[in-house]
Parts: structure tokens; sequence; C-alpha cells
């Protein structure tokens, strides 16, 4: 069943793709313990909550998302753990949990393995914590510092994009996760 949902999540039919992952997890999750810690239905089960956590961000359902991220965050390797870093960094981004999604985009940024993309994807959630930093009522203190380091990982995260082959300008302009970012003299600087 996780290949028929990888493949409809691929045509960017997430919310056709969520049943079929949701039937993956729950087969793999009867066999016996010591068979899903066998590598291959480990994988199997690791990729179908990975999959299933994509969908549910790509039709707004952040805090679903999260415990499936949560699930495999300890045993996927190489670029997938950059990747459930920064997927569970967007989750949180998104339901205004600024330090959640800073210290999961952090975490990504420090891991070995990155991508072509990953360093956008990193600046489009220090962005959106700088806008949840600036909306929460609840903080205290001067919010300057924190915006400045925000927009200085952003820029960070965008050059090693960059060096990578990663986004071109019209990219940049256009995304609106970077909206808050392009209001800095940070992010001024770095399109000079």
């Amino acid at each position: 069943e996780s290949i028929y949902g990888y493949v409809i999540r691929k045509q960017n039919r997430h919310a056709e793709a969520l049943p079929w992952y949701n039937k993956s997890i729950a087969r793999l999750k009867k066999l016996p313990l010591d068979v899903q810690r066998e590598a291959l239905v480990r994988d199997d089960l690791d990729k179908s909550y990975q999959g299933r956590a994509v969908c549910l961000i790509m039709v707004k359902r952040y805090q679903e998302a999260i415990p499936d991220l949560d699930l495999v965050i300890g045993s996927v390797q190489g670029h997938d753990a950059i990747f459930v870093r920064l997927l569970r960094g967007y989750a949180h981004a998104h339901l205004g949990n600024h330090e959640a999604a800073v210290k999961n985009v952090d975490a990504a940024m420090k891991l070995p393995d990155g991508r072509k993309g990953d360093g956008l994807t990193a600046a489009r959630i220090y962005s959106l914590s700088m806008k949840a930093v600036e909306d929460d009522r609840a903080f205290a203190g001067d919010r300057a510092p924190l915006l400045r380091r925000l927009a200085g990982a952003a820029i960070d995260a965008l050059v090693r994009d960059r060096q990578r082959g990663g986004a071109d300008a019209k990219t940049l302009e256009s995304a609106s996760d970077l909206a808050r970012l392009r209001l800095t003299p940070e992010y001024q600087d770095y399109r000079k």
C-alpha cells in the first residue's frame, strides 16, 4: 500500500494518498514487534509514516503530521534525517511554535548529506518563525535579537543552497513563505 500512496502523492494528490499510507501503517503495525524491527519492515514503516506526514502537511493538517515525524526521527539516516527535521520544523512553524520550528531546522542544517533545496526550505521555515515571533503576544522581552538571528540563519541557509545550485531569484521573490525575510536588511544585502 505504501507504494500506491507514494505514486499518488507524487502526482500531488495528497488527500487521496492518505488512505493508502494509513492502510500500510495498519498492516505493518499488526506484525509481531520482532518482525517490525527487521530492517526492511522498519524502513517500509518509516517511509509510510514519512509519506503520510508529507501528505498531512500538504493538506494543512500540521498537528497530525508531527507524531508521525516523531516516530521516525531516530531511525532515519542520510538525507531522510534532514528531510524529516525540516518537515517537522515546517509543521511547527505553521502552528506558530517558533521555538520548536527553529530547533528542528537548526538540527537539520547541522547534518551532513544536504541537497539542493534544503536551504530554501530552511529559509522558509526561519521566515515563518520570524512571523510567529512577531505575532506571539506572550513573547517577553526584545524580539529584535531573535529576529536578527533567524534572518541570519535564513540567509546562511540560502547561501548554502545557492552553492548547491538552488533557488533562483524569481523563486526567492515569489515564495510566499519568504515574505517576512524579504523585509529584512539581511535579505537586501544577500540580494546584492
